[in-house]
């Protein structure tokens, strides 16, 4: 997917809710926006687990890219799910 790459800067989207879902359904549609600013948030902390894992950024960028693309691939899969808080409506 030509577009996402890392170091990108894109507006933040941070928390869940209305505006998550829309960007999820937009992602789903073939959105590009909407999938980088889904995907913004957990650039750092995917790159930064990554090179802890492969010692190299480079080789660490190279996979959550990798990882990235996948995800792109696999959104009109995706299942989105609404979990609830033990007390709240709709639990048991």
């Amino acid at each position: 997917m030509e577009g996402v790459m890392i170091g990108i800067a894109m507006r933040p989207v941070g928390g869940s809710g209305p505006m998550e879902a829309r960007l999820v359904e937009g992602a789903r549609s073939g959105d590009r926006d909407a999938f980088e600013r889904l995907v913004e948030p957990y650039l750092a902390p995917a790159l930064g687990a990554s090179t802890l894992i492969v010692g190299q950024e480079a080789d660490a960028a190279d996979a959550v890219q990798d990882a990235l693309l996948i995800a792109w691939r696999r959104l009109p899969s995706f299942v989105t799910m609404r979990l609830s808080r033990p007390g709240s409506a709709g639990s048991s």
